[in-house]
């Protein structure tokens, strides 16, 4: 468990599909893991109240299912690390829905209400449920002068809003619910938190109070780990968040000299060295000189050279545009939480389709880069992991673009790399590209011996 007050409050949730021995034990050794501060295991399936000693060094608090069959859906816990002192909050769970609420004291951010929900699939009754409770929980903030709220779990909505493929009703239904009460989702990713052979879903959510919302990160899907959730065949996946001491540090910045307007530049150093003279011609070293002179190129450079975020992301594909659109898509996202008419609707839905082409052509781009350099035997090799990762729940390479023309499917997919990468008929271009880059150097090569000739 990280303990510094200093460090990100690691957040996670994730449908358990049932807690079992071995379900306990892997969640034990992935927390500790991974560091995790509080957690969210939503469907327990826990239907007695005996206590449970599996999870030592954390505080647990459990809901079992409110629903007609507990044994087969249900249940929420909350664990926590025990120095952010979580104090149950019973008032505000309600029956028929699968809800827990704690008060923590988390470092730098004070008081923060934190819920877990368990809502089942197609359940419009629960996720009224769910709206009164919220009416409940705002109310018991503004009595403890508390403005921070953080509800996790598993909400069974999907909605193009949080990066799903589709909207269903409960996914109209939360949309309305998070407007009413000013919240916003922090799942950006678009990564799905739900495997299933006929496609995943992003129904494992973080909702957030506005004034907590731009100190916490945006969701990192873990796909990878084993918790006997049954994913990646059927099953969820834990999803994390990290809240930071405050809000969100400023990123990096450096000069962008592509949009640098040189003939101001040359002006106002003009100004600030004639400005300056008397030091330069006072200047009893070169080196002395040479310092007046750096300062004279740094003011100016401040003044007239602007400044651009330096790019932290880990995407080797990922270009400027792609951070312009994405910024775009995320200010469409905004602007239709707070108001869901139909122009912020077609506002967002344009700005998600233009960086959705923007991305996949980026990462065509970069397949092809990569791809390019594969020999044939290498390919062969290659061709059969390919076939073996696409074969699962999950294909291990996203939609391509073949003249023009977006490969979705697997089949699709199949024919376009087999067709592009793995004739050999990829390396007709590097040839190509290799015998004309060798006429180059030798042409170059040429004119230096020529140029040593004549001197």
């Amino acid at each position: 468990m990280a303990s510094s007050n200093s460090m990100p409050m690691n957040l996670m949730t994730v449908n358990i599909n049932g807690l079992s021995s071995h379900s306990e034990l892997a969640l034990l050794e992935y927390i500790r893991e991974n560091d995790v501060n509080l957690a969210i295991i939503t469907e327990t399936k826990i239907c007695d109240d005996a206590p449970l000693d599996s999870f030592p060094h954390y505080a647990t608090e459990r809901r079992n299912s409110s629903g007609s069959n507990p044994n087969r859906s249900g249940g929420v816990m909350l664990l926590a690390s025990p120095n952010l002192n979580p104090c149950r909050m019973r008032e505000l769970e309600i029956d028929g829905i699968d809800a827990i609420w704690a008060m923590c004291d988390v470092p730098l951010h004070g008081s923060i209400l934190i819920g877990g929900v368990y809502v089942r699939p197609n359940n419009a009754n629960e996720i009224s449920l769910l709206d009164r409770a919220l009416e409940k929980a705002r109310k018991v903030c503004d009595d403890k002068g508390c403005d921070k709220i953080i509800l996790m779990g598993d909400f069974n909505a999907r909605s193009t809003f949080w990066g799903d493929s589709i909207t269903n009703p409960t996914g109209c239904q939360l949309t309305e619910i998070i407007e009413k009460h000013e919240l916003q989702v922090s799942n950006s990713s678009g990564r799905n938190t739900f495997s299933a052979p006929a496609g995943g879903s992003v129904i494992d959510l973080l909702l957030a109070s506005p004034s907590i919302f731009d100190s916490i990160s945006i969701d990192t899907v873990n796909e990878m780990a084993n918790l006997f959730t049954g994913a990646p065949i059927r099953g969820h996946f834990p999803v994390h968040f990290e809240l930071n001491g405050g809000r969100r540090s400023k990123r990096a910045t450096t000069h962008d000299f592509e949009n640098v307007d040189w003939a101001r530049w040359c002006k106002d150093l003009d100004f600030i060295v004639s400005t300056r003279a008397n030091e330069i011609d006072s200047a009893t070293c070169p080196h002395e000189m040479t310092e007046i002179i750096e300062s004279c190129l740094s003011i100016c450079s401040d003044q007239c050279i602007p400044k651009k975020q330096v790019s932290s992301h880990n995407k080797s594909y990922w270009n400027e545009s792609l951070t312009r659109l994405s910024q775009e898509l995320r200010d469409a996202k905004k602007s239709f939480l707070k108001k869901s008419d139909n122009y912020n609707r077609c506002k967002l839905e344009i700005a998600k389709e233009k960086f959705k082409k923007s991305l996949l052509a980026a990462q065509n781009e970069e397949l092809s880069k990569r791809a390019i350099s594969i020999t044939h035997s290498s390919g062969i090799g290659f061709w059969k992991k390919y076939k073996r990762t696409t074969r699962s729940a999950r294909e291990g390479i996203g939609c391509l673009i073949s003249n023009g023309k977006i490969c979705r499917n697997y089949e699709e997919k199949v024919a376009y790399l087999r067709r592009e990468f793995f004739s050999e008929h990829h390396l007709d271009n590097l040839n190509a590209q290799f015998d004309s880059d060798f006429k180059r150097t030798v042409e170059e090569a040429n004119s230096q011996m020529r140029n040593l000739v004549l001197e």
